[in-house]
Formats: structure tokens, sequence, C-alpha cells
């Protein structure tokens, strides 16, 4: 019974140690959202959205009608293409969680091994929104997102067309997109 104290006081004492290590150690590092950005753009302006993961893969455009499928095989496709107003509700509300996206940027992480961070093309999620505009004016985004940062369950890597290297964002981006792009593929 003793022995089984010691362990525990032994085992109490290195993570009191490790601990205060931790905290010293994030104690140098400067106070506030280093290298974090706050995206925003203006949903309303979305002409074109695109989301896929693995195999699947959907793209929407805003007509004068209102939201509709595109790039559907013709035998595939229901008697309409135009999304309901249930569906035209879900697209509206993700536009507004991903236009105003937060990213955080890594350093030190090398971009030659996506593959790694989930980022290669059967486990990341990609996004592409398009912007209304004349040829010359037309403007996109795009992200891919990867898995699950280690022992950090809030957030995944991420890559951007705009900025090389990868950067950290909120999860539940990555789960509204694969929620609504498996909403709207079901024919």
């Amino acid at each position: 019974m003793q022995s089984l104290t010691r362990k525990a006081l032994i085992a109490f004492c290195g993570l009191l140690v490790l601990d205060l290590f931790v905290r010293f150690n994030t104690s140098k590092e400067t106070l506030g959202p280093k290298g974090m950005e706050h995206l925003s753009y203006d949903p309303v302006q979305v002409s074109t959205l695109a989301i896929a993961s693995g195999g699947v893969r959907i793209t929407l455009e805003k007509s004068s009608r209102g939201w509709e499928r595109v790039g559907i095989p013709r035998k595939a496709r229901n008697v309409s293409d135009l999304l309901t107003p249930a569906q035209t509700q879900e697209v509206e509300a993700f536009l507004q969680r991903i236009c105003s996206l937060v990213r955080e940027s890594i350093e030190g992480i090398p971009d030659n091994k996506d593959t790694i961070y989930g980022l290669d093309p059967d486990h990341s999620v990609w996004i592409r929104i398009q912007w209304k505009g004349n040829e010359n004016n037309k403007r996109s985004f795009t992200v891919r997102f990867g898995s699950v940062l280690p022992l950090n369950v809030m957030y995944v890597y991420a890559s951007f067309d705009d900025k090389p290297g990868l950067f950290k964002v909120l999860k539940t981006y990555k789960e509204s997109a694969l929620n609504l792009l498996h909403s709207l593929s079901r024919l």
C-alpha cells in the first residue's frame, strides 16, 4: 500500500513539474492572437459554391430563380435542380459561417507533407466560393480542411489558395461543410 501511495505522489509531482515547465515556456511568448486573421467576405455576393470530399462533390450556382445544383448528369437529376426553401436557408447559413472564417497561421510546419495533416484528396474537405462580378473582377476563395490537430479536438488543419502554408481553424467549419455536402448530395 505504501509503495502505491509513493508512486502516486511521484506521478503527481511529475505532472506538477511538467505543468510549471509548460506555463514558464508559454509565458515567454508574446501575448495575444499571433498570426490570427478574421476573414470577412460578403455572403450575399457569392455566385458559386462548390464542396467536395472524397468522391462526393456538389456545385451550386445562384441564379435569378435561387440556388441551383449544376454539374449533375441529366439521368441523375431531380425534376428541378432548384433548391427548396429549407435547403436555400441551409446554404445561406453555411455561407454566413464560412465567409467570416477565423484562421490562425501555424509556423514551422513543412508544407510539403500535406497528407500527414489529412489534406490529401481522400481525407480533406474542399470548398470553393466565387463572387459575382465581371470577368476582370471575379474573385474566388478556396480552402481545404484536413485532420483534427493532435491533443486539440477543437481545431483542424487547413490550407488556403491565397496564402501558402498551414493554418488552424475551428473544426466546426469542416463539420458544417460536410453536413451541407451530405444534405444536398442526396437525390
